[in-house]
């Protein structure tokens, strides 16, 4: 849309926006323009939509200074409003928002407030409104400064006021009442109405959920556990994405803390620990969530869990605005601290401006439900393993330990931390120091640190020197370049050198034996994978248990530490054979040679690889989880996110993409932002964001990947337009205007790409977005580069699609060579040998017509659909078919034909499927509702129940 575009096609476009950072950014955008033309009309209409943003989305100076512009606009020029019904609509109930804002801050004073209600009421007045809205906003700022008595009053009022066009809807006013009966702390009585709106379908933009949030401690009180529980499931699936929800997940999490799920409870303090910085206006929120994150972490403690446990996302510098600003994540009890701090902190603000200690009653309440709970169970999966912040050792033999248990977990700067603490110990064994530099050499050549390398191989020498001629020998051999002959050669030649180092160097022979036959022309061979697994039978044999036994203690020790990498090499070169259940078998005797959660880990992860070569993503995956959980349980929060990733890719595999979600989310809070994603994290993590209907947060994602490519100059063509077409999707799916230019640039590349029919699909893509969005003055000119792709390499179903569209656009045009496209569209579908596609085709040109009142046509496309879906045996299309030709013929007054299009379906109703005459009875029966035809209707119910 240009700047040129009309007043009234700008707020169309913002209306087809959802409320986001796009919403945001183009009403912004009007607003300028508006602005730029002199046009206080539009600049009034574009500032009521930010307005609506703010308030409905949480961010409360959008919507305070934007509605004070327009407050101001209304005193200086009432003609603004009330020569528009539907501006006047819009403006008049965004002052019931105000007072809500006023009063979840003690920013503002009881003056402002008074001042907010009182110009409330005179404008109301003024324009000779109802004040049932002013009723119900002095009603509800009673209740929310904690006046009681004025509280009642005002809604004993409010109840004897008639209705009128500002009256809150359906959802609020028993929300307000909810309020009331928690401020007379009668529980049981705010449940019931909680509930009783819920089961009404009583909804508006945050109702009924957060008034069930509110009371879901008072359904507990009052045994109505089963209610909980539903209730529980309805908030966290009704807040779980948006922010300004934050006080309902918080409950939530207190909720599921109470009733004995620690673990789900401390992942929702992880998953919205961070929607405290969302707006800093929403401090009562601030406060109730503070207090519900801090019961949960105190009894998370207090019912076994460790203190020391990690709180991820907790390190996030957007808290900074709310806690002290931290360089690592905080642990359970550290969190727990500042979270009551932060409660008791606003409670003392609020407190001050009421003038009254209802705030100080409610952190007193909180503590004291520290000790309570009950027993319900709960349906929601939960990942959530718990990370343990390692406490530091003290000991050469606690420093060795780590060094191993960090070189088992891939942990490069943690092994070569404690490696080096290891290397710098007096006290420590000639085979510690050994094995310490060789762990640090490892790591530090992965991460390219030579000068690292180079120390640490002479203190590897060094070390092997102690251990006499042949350790030393045999040291310098594994050091060099010798290949798999020379070092099993070497191993046995050398049969007093350390058993470990043995081992160790018959072990890399095998490995490096392995890696070349694979890379020769003939491939594995029985001969090759016999001769590396004789090599790891010799080494299983010198660091067995027998064999070491009555040897220094620290030898033995690295003994099991060689015998754990002998097992877990023949595990693994089992598995890449395929000898899936054999290398599990190993892997279970490597887990046994070396007791510790990293090594648990590791073979996990290792399992899961061979689960994942054997076809069998869901095993693989649950390897993951307990590779993730272990590594997260052990302290090595790095690995245990990349376990999380593993099987969060193993869910895509899987198609479960609410698994993949959550573990992905997990992983990203372990990894903090410090560091970007990795590049194929960020993309998994997008796809599967987007099926779980997070669209914004996956359109973050797919826009680094973009970035990313677009870096790489070896990027080819067609990998960038699949990465745009993605991005396309998420922006689409978050009303961001720029998925059509998306999808355009994506046509492009894939036509760069030699991919003509994709340039074409994502050239259709593109203008299916703009038509959708009535720019046909983009759609139509890109559906002519779609036919110049088509005439190159034709597809007959991408035709039918094309000319199927560009009549729909056309007639949004208001070209009336609209219907000589279709005619043209529907003799193309019907000279197609495949029947479907042109089946879908008819019902979705039928969809368009009806939106353009075009009711004869689109009778017409239906009459020829019915005998088509009766053909192909389509039943469910074909009862709606009939349902829409019905709808269709009403409107043309046809009765006649109306009804026997719904006796057809009647007709049938013994011969149908029961899921096809369950949806025939639903879809019958709206339409005699929608025309009024209730006695018929009850009828219709009857008929399809027999």
């Amino acid at each position: 849309m240009t700047d040129t575009a009309a007043a009234a096609d700008l707020l169309d476009e913002l209306t087809l926006m959802p409320y986001g950072p796009a919403h945001r950014e183009r009403a912004t955008q009007v607003v300028a323009i508006a602005q730029e033309r002199g046009d206080k009309g539009l600049e009034f209409d574009a500032r009521m939509r930010l307005t609506d943003e703010g308030a409905m989305r949480g961010v409360a100076d959008l919507a305070l200074a934007n509605f004070a512009w327009c407050a101001a606009a209304y005193k200086d020029d009432a003609s603004l409003v009330t020569g528009d019904a539907t501006r006047a609509q819009s403006f008049f109930w965004q002052h019931k928002w105000m007072p809500g804002i006023l009063t979840g801050s003690p920013a503002f004073d009881r003056t402002q407030i008074d001042a907010v209600l009182d110009d409330m009421e005179a404008t109301f007045r003024d324009a000779g409104l109802g004040l049932s809205a002013v009723a119900s906003a002095r009603f509800e700022t009673a209740t929310s400064l904690g006046d009681l008595a004025d509280a009642e009053r005002l809604g004993e009022d409010l109840e004897s006021l008639p209705r009128d066009d500002y009256s809150s809807c359906e959802a609020c006013i028993p929300a307000g009442y909810v309020d009331l009966e928690l401020l007379r702390r009668d529980g049981a009585a705010a449940a019931q109405i909680a509930i009783s709106a819920w089961r009404e379908h009583q909804v508006c933009a945050h109702e009924p959920e957060t008034m069930l949030a509110r009371t879901l401690v008072a359904m507990l009180e009052s045994g109505r556990l089963e209610d909980a529980a539903e209730a529980f499931d309805f908030v966290c699936r009704s807040s779980r994405t948006e922010p300004d929800k934050l006080l309902n997940m918080a409950l939530a999490a207190q909720f599921a803390s109470l009733t004995g799920h620690h673990d789900l409870a401390l992942d929702l303090v992880e998953r919205h620990v961070g929607w405290l910085a969302h707006d800093a206006l929403h401090e009562r929120a601030h406060f109730t969530a503070a207090l519900a994150f801090a019961v949960v972490l105190e009894r998370y403690v207090a019912c076994g869990g460790s203190a020391d446990a990690v709180v991820r996302a907790s390190a996030d510098p957007a808290l900074a605005a709310v806690l002290p600003a931290v360089d690592e994540p905080r642990t359970v009890a550290d969190l727990g601290r500042e979270l009551w701090a932060l409660g008791e902190g606003l409670a003392q603000r609020f407190d001050e401006r009421g003038g009254n200690d209802l705030y100080a009653r409610e952190v007193a309440w909180a503590r004291a439900l520290v000790e309570r709970s009950w027993e319900v169970p709960l349906t929601q999966e939960v990942f959530a393993p718990v990370s343990i912040r390692r406490a530091a050792p003290t000991t050469t033999q606690e420093w060795f330990a780590a060094a191993v248990a960090a070189n088992v977990a891939y942990a490069g700067i943690d092994a070569i931390e404690a490696a080096t603490h290891v290397l710098a110990s007096a006290d420590a064994h000639p085979v510690q120091r050994l094995r310490a530099a060789a762990i640090r050499a490892q790591h530090a050549g992965a991460m390219g640190d030579m000068a690292t390398v180079e120390a640490s191989h002479e203190a590897y020498m060094e070390s092997a020197n102690v251990l006499g001629e042949a350790t030393v020998r045999l040291a310098a051999i594994v050091a060099s370049e010798a290949g798999p002959a020379e070092l099993a050669a070497a191993a046995t030649e050398h049969a007093d050198a350390v058993p470990s180092t043995r081992a160790r160097a018959l072990v890399r022979s095998a490995n490096e034996s392995i890696d070349l036959q694979l890379r020769s022309e003939e491939g594995m061979t029985e001969e090759a994978f016999a001769w590396a697994m004789e090599r790891l039978d010799e080494a299983e044999v010198i660091v067995a248990p027998d064999a070491v036994a009555g040897l220094d203690e620290e030898i033995v020790q690295d003994a099991a530490f060689a015998r754990y990498a002998v097992l877990a090499t023949r595990g693994t070169l089992l598995g890449r054979i395929g000898a899936h259940e054999d290398a599990i078998a190993v892997f279970a005797a490597a887990e046994a040679a070396l007791p510790g959660r990293a090594v648990t880990a590791s073979v996990a992860g290792m399992r899961a690889k061979v689960r994942e070569a054997a076809q069998d993503p869901v095993g693989a995956g649950a390897e993951h989880d307990r590779a993730a959980t272990e590594f997260a349980a052990a302290g090595f929060g790095g690995t245990a996110a990349f376990a999380a990733f593993e099987s969060g890719r193993c869910a895509i595999l899987a198609g479960d993409a609410e698994r993949a979600a959550a573990r992905f989310d997990y992983g990203a809070g372990l990894w903090g932002t410090s560091e970007p994603l990795p590049f194929a994290v960020r993309w998994d993590y997008a796809q599967a964001l987007l099926a779980t209907g997070e669209a914004d947060r996956a359109r973050e994602l797919a826009e680094s990947v973009l970035e990313h490519e677009l870096a790489q100059p070896q990027t080819s063509p067609g990998s960038l337009a699949q990465t745009r077409v993605f991005l396309a999707q998420c922006m689409a799916e978050s009303g961001d205007q720029g998925a059509g230019e998306q999808y355009a640039a994506a046509a492009r590349l894939f036509v760069e790409d030699g991919a003509v029919h994709a340039g074409a699909e994502a050239s259709l893509r593109a203008a299916q977005f703009w038509c959708g969005r009535y720019q046909a003055d983009l759609a139509l000119p890109e559906l002519v580069y779609m036919e110049s792709l088509l005439e190159r390499e034709p597809e007959q179903f991408l035709t039918l699609a094309l000319l199927d569209l560009r009549a729909e656009c056309m007639a949004d045009a208001d070209d009336p060579a609209w219907r000589e496209v279709l005619q043209a569209a529907r003799a193309h579908g019907a000279s197609l040998d495949d029947r479907d596609p042109e089946l879908r085709f008819l019902l979705r040109v039928s969809d368009w017509l009806r939106l353009i009142d075009e009711y004869a046509v689109a009778a017409g496309v239906l009459a020829d659909a019915a005998p088509l879906a009766r053909g192909l045996e389509e039943d469910f299309i074909w009862v709606e078919v009939q349902a829409r030709l019905a709808s269709v013929l009403f409107e043309l007054e046809d009765t006649t034909g109306a009804d026997a299009a719904l006796a057809a379906v009647r007709g049938r109703a013994g011969e149908l499927d029961a899921d096809v005459r369950e949806y025939a009875a639903e879809r019958g029966a709206g339409v005699l509702s929608d025309w009024g035809r209730d006695d018929e209707e009850e009828a219709w119910w009857e008929l399809f129940e027999d």
